[in-house]
């Protein structure tokens, strides 16, 4: 199904594991149809929620079905195009719709009423861990067992395809077996993503990642791992492990995304303190990671240390000026200079932008207080239009040594000119 990133919600709630019949199409039809219901809740103004769900055949013609509740009377409409994808002419369409359809959710989550949206952030910290029916049933029916026997007992007894992808290989299925691992489960979104335990105590969890050949997360994430320091919220320990078409890393269970804390308010300050520590210390490291947003900023449900996690976008810098070309990044999180998708753009300086939206964010979770209005500033600044305007992490961290040393200090002192140099 095809989804905007600017939504907490996920469109998919379950997977839909086809049985070579028309009733895995009608399951995803069924769906869409419950999830436009669910969605027009959300909704402000009388604007008009929708579903876009792709259906692929064997033939290569990809069905789009739009689901819809147009009125009142919760009559659902839903339209349905073909594209023929052995066709030129017709699999440009297809993208072209598909592109522009992307872009009509995206201005769809703009429209979502925002008293909702700790209820879009309850739902999205309950369906992060979804799973596939057949996948749990595989881990409940052999526990204690390795996961070569799960997936071949099982394989062969009830005739169910659940594609482990990548993580089906037999160097991969080595390293489990080298760990006294197995896989849980692919997460849900993320085919080179898994959650693994431990065979003979599945309370130690972690994640196993599958990062192609060339791509440069391996070399950013062993160069960052390898400073010690106590600014570095790299997520760690990590293991790495060449494998044929690239590289596998192991992971601990760092949290939940950061937009997922729980009192939020009682902790704002110290996570946004460890927030700008952990984007200061991958600049001045010459590391821009290209991709901020809480999904990649981990926590420990109640507080705790913040993990910065996915590094697949990141780029090595030898300072601000360091040009960069191209959108890189999640929509809704990028800088407008990246957005516009024209020009060259600083890579630092798009970081600071998307760690702004991030803190807005945070702060929307948060009653008023004192600290949320001083931290809605920086946030403020820091998606300043004007790349050239926006604070960097290193002045923001002094700001906030002010904030905490002069606790009386009157409104306006936080203006960046008003904090003196160090000596």
């Amino acid at each position: 199904m095809v989804s905007s990133t600017s939504f907490l919600c996920p469109f998919m709630i379950c997977q839909v594991v086809s049985q070579r019949s028309e009733s895995d199409r009608f399951r995803m039809l069924v769906q869409g149809i419950a999830l436009a219901r669910v969605g027009q809740c959300f909704m402000q103004n009388g604007e008009k929620f929708f579903v876009v769900a792709i259906y692929l055949r064997e033939n290569l013609t990809a069905e789009r079905y739009i689901v819809t509740q147009p009125g009142a009377d919760r009559k659902v409409f839903i339209v349905q195009k073909s594209f023929d994808l052995t066709k030129a002419n017709e699999a440009v369409a297809f993208l072209r719709e598909m592109y522009n359809l992307a872009q009509e959710l995206d201005d769809l989550a703009g429209k979502i009423d925002p008293k909702n949206k700790t209820r879009l952030g309850d739902i999205k910290v309950a369906a992060f861990e979804v799973i596939s029916l057949t996948s749990q049933a595989q881990h409940n029916e052999t526990p204690r067992t390795t996961l070569a026997s799960v997936f071949e007992e099982n394989r062969e007894a009830s005739g169910v395809q659940d594609d482990l992808g990548v993580f089906d290989a037999d160097d991969i299925q080595g390293i489990l077996k080298k760990m006294d691992y197995q896989i849980l489960f692919i997460v849900f979104g993320h085919p080179f993503l898994a959650l693994v335990s431990n065979i003979e105590n599945d309370s130690q969890q972690g994640y196993l990642k599958f990062v192609k050949e060339g791509q440069k997360e391996v070399e950013i994430l062993r160069y960052l791992t390898g400073i010690e320091s106590p600014s570095n919220h790299t997520i760690s320990p990590v293991q790495i492990w060449p494998v044929q078409g690239g590289n596998v890393i192991s992971m601990p269970m760092a949290g939940s995304h950061l937009t997922s804390l729980s009192n939020a308010g009682a902790h704002l300050w110290p996570v946004a303190e460890q927030l700008f520590e952990a984007v200061d210390f991958m600049h001045q490291h010459g590391v821009a990671h290209l991709d901020l947003k809480p999904p990649n900023i981990l926590l420990p449900a109640d507080g705790g240390r913040l993990s910065i996690i996915d590094f697949n976008r990141s780029a090595r810098v030898k300072g601000t000026e360091t040009m960069f070309h191209g959108i890189v990044g999640t929509i809704g999180y990028l800088a407008p200079e990246v957005a516009a998708g024209q020009g060259l753009y600083s890579a630092i300086r798009a970081d600071l932008w998307s760690c702004g939206k991030t803190l807005d964010e945070l702060c929307s979770m948060c009653g008023p207080s004192r600290d949320r209005n001083a931290l809605l500033e920086i946030a403020r600044e820091l998606m300043n239009e004007d790349p050239r305007q926006r604070p960097m992490m290193s002045d923001v961290l002094k700001r906030m040594a002010c904030y905490k040393v002069d606790a009386n200090t009157g409104p306006g002192y936080f203006s960046f000119s008003s904090v003196a140099p160090p000596v």
